[in-house]
């Protein structure tokens, strides 16, 4: 199917339309690439050994419910796994990093 030509009106309607979704969609973009960075200064800050979700917002600049969020959303979809306890807290290492004890590279049987 060939694409028509729009008249100046309609035009006009799809440049309005344009301007209008401009903003949010700019924020959403913006949105983007911060949780893009961010979630690749995690991975940077993991590369050097498991960390803790306070250590890991203190490294990257993230607030600690930020840091959260994306540790959380990361363990989620595959990216990092909880470690082992330190204190109160877990610590969270990369999946296929082998960690300073040896233990659990991704697909290692026990």
């Amino acid at each position: 199917m060939a694409a028509r030509k729009l008249d100046p009106r309609q035009r006009q309607a799809l440049k309005e339309l344009c301007e209008r979704q401009g903003g949010p969609l700019q924020r959403r973009i913006e949105a983007n690439k911060e949780a893009t960075r961010a979630k690749k200064a995690i991975r940077t800050f993991l590369a050097g050994g498991p960390a803790t979700v306070p250590q890991i917002a203190a490294a990257t600049d993230l607030p600690e419910d930020g840091a959260l969020w994306f540790v959380t959303a990361m363990k989620k979809y595959g990216a990092i796994r909880e470690e082992d306890q330190d204190g109160d807290y877990v610590r969270y290492a990369l999946i296929g990093e082998e960690t300073p004890n040896g233990s659990g590279q991704k697909g290692e049987k026990s």
